[in-house]
């Protein structure tokens, strides 16, 4: 076992892609440090991470429980229209 992982061995091992383990480090949620160009993220906090159990799909798009997703609406409250070309 390694002391570090690269990005995209940590994507590996988590099973996310490269851009979600940044956006986990810039979140605070997983500790890293700067390697040259590269991030080095500790093998034990990975690991560690690897083990605490998420939920699947884009946080952004689950809403909470009892609450509609809510539809987007004209600002102006009208019906928007075809273009026509």
């Amino acid at each position: 076992m390694q002391n570090v992982y690269t990005v995209a061995q940590a994507a590996a091992v988590l099973g996310v892609s490269p851009g979600r383990v940044r956006q986990f480090v810039l979140a605070g949620r997983l500790p890293a440090g700067k390697f040259g160009r590269d991030l080095a993220l500790p093998a034990r906090a990975v690991d560690a991470f690897a083990q605490v159990p998420r939920r699947p799909g884009n946080p952004a798009l689950i809403a909470p429980a009892g609450t509609a997703a809510r539809k987007r609406r004209n600002p102006n409250g009208r019906k928007r229209l075809g273009r026509e070309s």
